[in-house]
């Protein structure tokens, strides 16, 4: 069991150049945009500030512009603040697709909200565990929504 601090950049959400201070957690999120288009979009998901149920966005830092993107609501996935660990931290969200070498070793276990544990959880099979407990062990592999055979 670990308790890792992790660490959120503030180059995770496009502030590359700005100044962050005082971030106690990034509550963030994701989802597909409706409408995408590869030759405009660097990627089909969009990352930022839930703005509404199909809404997610970025403000800027002095209010002084934003951006926004039309997103499927089934898609809108909250930030967990939890990085695997396979040596490249990918940022984990809600139903992302983790492996777990502790537990059925390559089988994909969702990432899911428990109010019984009052935080996220890898789920498989009904079974649950606290991710933040075991991220020496997790693999991010995907999502539900990019990689459904895997499930």
């Amino acid at each position: 069991m670990t308790n890792e601090v992790v660490k959120i950049k503030a180059k995770d959400f496009g502030l590359e150049n700005k100044e962050v201070k005082g971030i106690m957690r990034a509550i963030m999120f994701r989802g597909l945009r409706k409408k995408y288009n590869q030759d405009w979009h660097k990627s089909k998901w969009k990352y930022g500030n839930l703005l509404n149920s199909e809404n997610i966005g970025k403000v800027g830092a002095n209010l002084d512009s934003y951006e926004y993107a039309e997103v499927i609501p089934e898609t809108v996935c909250q930030l967990t603040g939890c990085r695997d660990n396979d040596g490249k931290g990918k940022l984990i969200y809600h139903k992302d697709l983790i492996v777990n070498q502790s537990r059925n070793n390559r089988d994909p276990h969702v990432v899911e909200w428990s109010d019984k544990f009052g935080g996220w959880v890898g789920s498989y099979r009904g079974l649950e565990y606290l991710i933040a407990e075991e991220l020496n062990e997790i693999e991010l592999v995907g999502n539900i929504f990019d990689n459904p055979k895997l499930l």
